[in-house]
């Protein structure tokens, strides 16, 4: 493959590919013919020669936290495509297992990150734009939004787990208890406000016990605080009981709670008619509670809670949108733009959004991965990308890509391409022929691959020089002659540079290596002089 950049009437750049992701660079004049050779030009002072410059095209270096993921998750991905199809019970169970066997990965890796050398030397290259604890929160609530299935359909207690784990105050509660007098603590009404936004009511009222115990004169306000956080019907109780009578339940509820703050029973303790507020769902109270939040949706999981507890899956959108309307700001975090798409129930946008260049240094690992699993749920429509193959072929292709480039993952790679049906193994034709051959072993490898999938009929375009040599199993002796010949002759034959150290593991070694050498010349397309010439050097060196 030729290609060349060049001014108008001037000297350019002639660039040629080769295999093994390398490509030479030499001077060319605009009209294509080839610039004439040194010793024919003149050179005047201070001009300089034209050179010849080799490159090598980097492949991936993955960190090893990022090779962890890799790894670990290749065995999760290939039991998904075990799943049968099918709307079955355990099918749905399976595909659930299957998420959380992703998401527990991904949290593994965070804590991994945490302590890895790569994160502490300053690696900026090797950090992912995106951290791998955001990745999770994505994931998991994907999964609670299009996995998970849900009593009547009621979406609120699986949320407030979601906020709980990613947004968790157990290190804040801890240390205001281990406190000599926890009450007396500047933290200890944040604390509690905190614990009531993300429904912990229990927690919220052992904290409030120990201060009524210290307050005589306020003892009621707190006692009618404890009762109604002891009444306060819970999400989970869903799971046993159908959504009209926790609706039902859930109103006598908020309507006590609302007739004692209009009889003043807390108004002697601000603190407590603040969190009375929160209860009956007052906006402005929720609101306040902002400054302490460490996200934006843990705000508004909190409002849904005392607003509407029974909402479902699909009508999360209508709650966002009245959240945004109350002018709660937000960054332009592309985490916060795929938070939004999911709760507005759109998996498209979600998988367009985790694609986009912020996720590039995981190399479309999310965008992949979570597509795959919305495929198999069935809950992602086929979307043609513009040459005619799906959104998750594509992506998995992408993915596929960067993992044949890397020195130990091409063999992923290959598994990753053999479940693309349409472009697949176009591509795997293509990219074998890219991977280093640095041992025997790792050939053979090589080989094995392109037997079991019939590339070797794939046509002369794809197949490399060296590929018809390796239908023949000859494990040569060393060719250090025709090894160098090989090399001047064809980029392609890097493969007989590295079968060079390799024994001859046949009874004889003369016959073999008399094929082997026949072989590359063929390929080579050597006059009858040189290919004479290599056949003598050849009985040298056996002799």
């Amino acid at each position: 493959m030729m290609s060349q950049r060049q001014s108008s009437g001037g000297p350019g750049l002639g660039v040629k590919l080769s295999a093994r992701n390398r490509a030479v660079l030499y001077p060319s004049v605009c009209n294509g013919a080839p610039q004439a050779p040194v010793e024919n030009r003149a050179t005047t002072g201070g001009q300089r020669e034209p050179s010849i410059h080799e490159i090598a095209l980097l492949s991936n270096d993955f960190n090893s936290v990022t090779c962890q993921l890799i790894s670990e998750c290749h065995s999760i991905f290939a039991a998904l495509q075990e799943v049968g199809t099918g709307t079955s019970s355990s099918r749905s169970s399976s595909l659930l297992h299957i998420s959380r066997q992703y998401r527990a990965v991904l949290h593994a890796c965070l804590l991994s990150a945490r302590t890895s050398s790569d994160y502490d030397n300053g690696h900026s290259e090797e950090l992912p734009a995106i951290s791998f604890g955001d990745m999770e929160l994505i994931w998991h609530l994907c999964e609670i939004i299009f996995l998970e299935v849900l009593p009547v359909g009621c979406v609120m207690q699986p949320l407030l787990e979601w906020v709980r784990w990613h947004c968790s105050i157990d290190d804040r509660v801890r240390h205001l208890i281990s406190q000599p007098d926890p009450t007396e603590h500047d933290d200890f009404w944040n604390t509690v406000n905190l614990l009531v936004l993300q429904g912990r009511v229990d927690t919220a009222r052992d904290l409030l016990t120990q201060l009524s115990s210290r307050r005589i004169n306020s003892a009621a306000a707190f006692g009618s605080m404890e009762e109604l956080l002891r009444k306060m019907p819970e999400p989970k109780s869903l799971f046993g009981q159908s959504l009209s009578e926790f609706s039902l339940r859930w109103k006598r509820w908020q309507q006590e709670c609302r007739n004692r703050c209009m009889d003043g029973e807390f108004s002697s303790v601000p603190q407590l008619q603040h969190i009375a507020q929160m209860l009956i769902g007052d906006s402005t109270a929720l609101q306040a509670c902002r400054p302490l939040c460490q996200n934006w949706f843990e705000v508004m999981v909190g409002t849904l809670l005392y607003t509407n507890p029974t909402v479902k899956a699909v009508d999360l959108q209508y709650g966002l949108n009245s959240f945004l309307d109350e002018g709660v700001g937000m960054s332009d975090d592309p985490v916060n733009e795929i938070l939004k798409s999911v709760f507005e129930y759109d998996i498209t946008a979600v998988i367009k959004q985790c694609s986009n260049e912020q996720f590039a240094p995981l190399n479309y690992w999310l965008a992949a991965h979570l597509t795959d699993l919305m495929y198999h749920c069935g809950k992602l429509e086929t979307r043609n990308v513009d040459y005619g193959i799906d959104q998750r072929e594509y992506l998995l292709i992408e993915f596929a890509t960067s993992l044949m480039s890397h020195k130990s993952f091409w063999q992923m790679g290959v598994s990753y391409l053999d479940q693309c049906p349409t472009m697949g193994g176009p591509h795997l034709d293509l990219l074998i022929q890219r991977v280093p051959l640095d041992s025997e072993r790792k050939a053979m490898k090589v080989l094995s691959v392109c037997r079991q999938r019939d590339l070797s009929e794939a046509g002369e375009y794809h197949s490399p020089p060296w590929y018809t040599g390796f239908k023949f199993h000859i494990h040569v002796p060393p060719l250090r002659t025709f090894c160098c010949i090989g090399r001047q002759r064809s980029p392609h034959l890097s493969l007989v540079a590295c079968c060079a150290p390799l024994s001859c593991a046949c009874a004889c070694p003369l016959k073999h290596t008399l094929q082997a050498v026949l072989l590359i010349s063929l390929s080579l397309s050597l006059s009858l002089s040189t290919l004479m010439r290599v056949v003598f050097c050849s009985f040298v060196v056996l002799i």
